[in-house]
C-alpha cells in the first residue's frame, strides 16, 4: 500500500467486490454436461500423469491431496471483484490513489487462479447430478 493510497482513500472511497461462498449444479443440457465431464476427466488424468512423472513417489499422495483441496476450495469460493473500480485502462494500470483498486485486482487474480479447479470440479458435480437424475427416472 503506497502513501498515496493511504492518504487518498478516506476522501474518495471506492467500492470493493466480495467473495461468494457456494457452489451448485449448473443448468446445462445433457450433451454439454457429458462434454464438460469428458474435458474435466482429460484434465484430471493429464494432471495426474504430470504429477506421477515429476513428483517423487513418497510425495505424490500429498500433492494429490493438495490438488483435491484446491478443487474443493475453487468450487466453493467465488471471488467477485467490482470491475468498475479497476479503473485505469481496464485494470491494466494500478490506481495509485485507491487501495480498493488493489483489493479488486487481488480478487480478480484469485478468481483467475481458482478458475481451472472450478472448471474441473463443476464438470464432475454436473456429471454426478446428471447420473443421479437419470437413475432416479429408472
Amino acid at each position: 500500500m503506497s502513501f498515496f493510497e493511504w492518504m487518498a482513500e478516506p476522501f474518495n472511497p471506492g467500492s470493493t467486490g466480495s467473495v461468494r461462498v457456494g457452489g451448485g449444479v449448473s443448468e446445462r443440457s445433457n450433451a454439454f454436461v457429458l462434454a464438460h465431464a469428458a474435458v474435466s476427466t482429460g484434465l484430471l488424468v493429464g494432471g495426474y500423469s504430470l504429477i506421477s512423472a515429476t513428483v517423487p513417489g513418497e510425495h505424490q499422495t500429498m500433492v494429490l491431496l493438495g490438488f483435491i483441496v484446491y478443487m474443493v476450495v475453487a468450487f466453493f469460493l467465488r471471488p467477485e471483484p467490482d470491475k468498475s473500480n479497476m479503473v485505469w485502462l481496464g485494470g491494466l494500470i494500478d490506481d495509485p490513489f485507491r487501495i480498493s483498486d488493489d483489493i479488486n485486482r487481488g480478487l480478480f487474480f484469485v478468481g483467475i487462479l481458482l478458475w481451472p479447479g472450478r472448471f474441473v470440479a463443476q464438470g464432475f458435480v454436473d456429471l454426478a447430478a446428471l447420473l443421479f437424475r437419470l437413475t432416479a427416472k429408472l
